[in-house]
């Protein structure tokens, strides 16, 4: 197997990530913010790297031109396939079931693309109170909003 880590062999190479000030100022800055259920990913081959593209189910489209029920693909950098894997640092990566908050823009090939990787993606999770709330990503650099708790409405 081998495995191409992005940014960390070629010094000068990696991308800076800057976070947004709060959810707010990332979600004007977004081409597209919405809930959505995470499907089924796959691997595909691009001309110079491997993406995952994953598909979700639109839960609450909170901007943007989703539908809601409707089916869109999120695309993130790296994967594995034939043995060849992509890892790059701050790429997120979904669990088929698991519902996200993307703050997105698309890209050429009409599939979503996370704003700031890792860093624009928040999982839900049902706090001990029944309470929904959203958390970073494993994959994320620590900011300020890691524990956002939005109006339930946003949650379905």
């Amino acid at each position: 197997m081998v495995l191409a880590v992005i940014g960390a062999a070629v010094p000068g190479a990696a991308t800076t990530i800057v976070p947004a000030a709060d959810p707010g100022e990332l979600a004007m800055d977004s081409g597209a913010v919405f809930l959505a259920r995470a499907g089924e990913s796959r691997v595909v081959k691009r001309p110079n790297f491997l993406s995952t593209v994953t598909d979700f189910e639109v839960l609450r489209v909170i901007k943007g031109d989703t539908a809601v029920g409707g089916v869109v693909q999120v695309s993130a950098p790296g994967g594995m396939l034939d043995g060849v894997g992509w890892a790059v640092a701050g790429s997120p990566r979904f669990t088929e079931g698991e519902v996200y908050l993307l703050f997105s823009d698309r890209g050429p090939d009409a599939s979503f693309r996370p704003r700031l990787m890792a860093e624009s993606v928040l999982r839900r999770v049902i706090g001990e109170d029944g309470v929904p709330r959203f958390v970073a990503l494993e994959e994320a650099a620590p900011v300020s909003y890691t524990h956002l708790t939005l109006p339930t409405t946003w949650s379905r």
